[in-house]
C-alpha cells in the first residue's frame, strides 16, 4: 500500500448518504450473500497533488482478481477540507468467504481492507 498518508479515513458500508455532506451509512465488514452490493468510501486529506485514474479491485485470499470497477478520474489537491470518493461494487456473485478490496490509484494500491461474505 503506497501514499496512504493521503487518506484520512476509509470504510465499507451498505450505502452512502450524500446530504448534507457525503457519509457512509451502515458501516460493516461483513455482508450476506443476498446483498447485491456494497460501497467503498474514502475520505481524502491530500498531502500532495494527485491526478490519476482510481478504481477498486476485489480479490480472493489467493490473490485472484474477481471484480474490478471502471476507472474514475481522481483530482486532489492539498486543502484543509476533505474530499470524498465512493464506489459501489456488485458482490452478488461472491460465495461465502473472506475477500480483499483495494483502492487502486494510478495502478498502485492506496487503501486495503478485508471483508467477509456469509450466508
Amino acid at each position: 500500500v503506497t501514499r496512504f498518508e493521503n487518506i484520512q479515513y476509509g470504510t465499507l458500508s451498505k450505502r452512502v448518504e450524500t446530504k448534507p455532506s457525503p457519509r457512509p451509512m451502515e458501516e460493516t465488514y461483513e455482508f450476506r450473500t443476498r446483498e447485491a452490493a456494497f460501497t467503498v468510501f474514502i475520505s481524502w486529506q491530500a498531502k500532495e497533488k494527485i491526478k490519476a485514474p482510481a478504481m477498486i479491485r476485489i480479490y480472493d485470499l489467493s490473490g485472484r482478481l474477481l471484480i474490478e470497477s471502471k476507472p474514475s478520474k481522481l483530482d486532489l489537491k492539498p486543502r484543509p477540507a476533505p474530499h470524498y470518493t465512493w464506489w459501489q461494487a456488485d458482490i452478488s456473485t461472491l460465495k461465502p468467504a473472506i475477500y480483499r478490496v483495494d483502492v487502486i490509484v494510478d495502478s498502485s494500491p492506496m487503501w486495503r481492507v478485508f471483508f467477509k461474505v456469509r450466508d
